[in-house]
């Protein structure tokens, strides 16, 4: 049985990441947008138990249709006793008109076990994100001829 909890702190199983609620803004769709090539903190955790922990990063959607994904850099590593590891999240939203200007959200379930195969637990956070507005043609027109 694994117990989810939301947060920073992980009720002495020995995980826990400061990647809680993240709102990012400015997604243009039919682009890659990486969370730290855009300033945004990657998802770290960390290991505070005394035994490697071999890590699992889900993103699940619930309740919305899949019309965006995040892609996981590294979905599976581990994290020696007393350390941390981080991967960056990938979101990619289809380059469609009702996809500007649109919210999603995720949730991020983090899982680990060592290689024993005891499990320590699990995290969940949430990552909700919004599309950039789709440009008028004069601002489009504009950017343009600025480029120039």
């Amino acid at each position: 049985m694994i117990i989810f909890i939301c947060g920073m702190l992980f009720a002495g199983l020995n995980l826990l990441t400061p990647f809680v609620n993240v709102t990012v803004k400015g997604v243009p769709p039919g682009k890659k947008f990486s969370l730290a090539k855009n300033g945004y903190p990657k998802l770290r955790v960390y290991n505070k138990g005394k035994e490697k922990v071999i890590v699992r990063v889900n993103v699940v959607s619930r309740g919305q249709k899949v019309e965006s994904r995040i892609i996981v850099e590294r979905e599976v590593f581990e994290i020696e006793p007393g350390s941390f590891s981080e991967t960056d999240l990938i979101i990619f939203v289809p380059k469609r008109k009702e996809n500007y200007g649109k919210r999603f959200e995720r949730e991020i379930l983090i899982t680990g076990r060592t290689e024993k195969g005891n499990v320590q637990g699990g995290l969940r956070s949430k990552i909700v994100f919004y599309t950039t507005k789709k440009k008028s043609f004069f601002q489009w027109l504009k950017e343009l001829l600025k480029g120039r």
